[in-house]
C-alpha cells in the first residue's frame, strides 16, 4: 500500500473532522490555542469599554466573541448573560416591559446554551434562577407571562435544575434552599391576589 495515499487519506479525514473540507472555519479557540484565554480577556475589556460608551451592539458582539474564544469558562457565560439580563433588561434602561422581557429571555437562553459547554453547568442554572429572582424583586412592570409570581416560579424551576446538576451536597442544599425561597415568594404573591 502506498504510504503517501494513506497519509493523504488520514489528512483528509482530519480536515473533514475539523469541518475544513466543508468550508467551515475551525473554532477561534482552536486556532489560537493557549492564547485563546488571553484573547478572550482582551475582548471582555473591549466589550466593557463599548458598554460604558453606550455602544450596546458592539459591546454584545465583543462579549459574545470572548465566550466563543473560551467556551469552557463558566464566568464568561455568566458575564454575557448579565450584560443581557441585568444591563439590557434593567428597568433603568428605559426600555419597555416587553423589550426587557425579551432581553431577559435572551440571557436565559445564553445560560442554557452555556450549560452544554461550560465547566460548571450547575452554576449557570443557578444564575438563571438569580436573574429571574432579581427581576421578580425589582421589576414589577416587566412583561412576563404570569407576572411577578411566574418569575418566582420560573426561578424556582431554575434552582431545581441547578440542584439536579450540582455535583456536591453543599451545592445541592444551597440550590434547594433557593428553590424553596422562590416557591414561598410565589405563594405569597398568589395569596395576596
Amino acid at each position: 500500500m502506498n504510504v503517501r495515499l494513506v497519509l493523504l487519506a488520514a489528512g483528509c479525514a482530519s480536515l473533514a473532522a475539523a469541518g475544513l473540507l466543508a468550508g467551515e472555519a475551525p473554532p477561534r479557540s482552536a486556532v489560537l490555542g493557549p492564547l485563546a484565554p488571553i484573547a478572550a480577556q482582551v475582548q471582555w475589556v473591549r466589550g466593557h469599554v463599548a458598554a460604558r460608551a453606550g455602544n450596546e451592539g458592539r459591546a454584545f458582539a465583543l462579549m459574545q466573541s470572548a465566550v466563543e474564544l473560551e467556551p469552557r469558562s463558566t464566568a464568561a457565560w455568566i458575564a454575557l448573560a448579565d450584560q443581557l439580563g441585568l444591563q439590557l433588561a434593567s428597568a433603568e434602561s428605559g426600555r419597555s416591559g416587553e423589550e426587557r422581557a425579551e432581553w431577559l429571555r435572551a440571557a436565559l437562553v445564553t445560560l442554557t446554551e452555556g450549560e452544554l459547554h461550560a465547566r460548571a453547568p450547575a452554576r449557570l442554572a443557578l444564575h438563571q434562577g438569580l436573574l429571574l429572582m432579581s427581576h421578580a424583586q425589582t421589576d414589577p412592570d416587566i412583561a412576563w407571562p404570569g407576572g411577578t409570581a411566574q418569575l418566582w416560579l420560573d426561578a424556582a424551576d431554575a434552582f431545581e435544575h441547578a440542584r439536579d446538576l450540582a455535583e456536591d451536597a453543599a451545592q445541592k442544599e444551597a440550590a434547594a434552599a433557593a428553590r424553596d425561597f422562590a416557591r414561598a415568594a410565589a405563594a405569597d404573591l398568589t395569596r395576596e391576589d
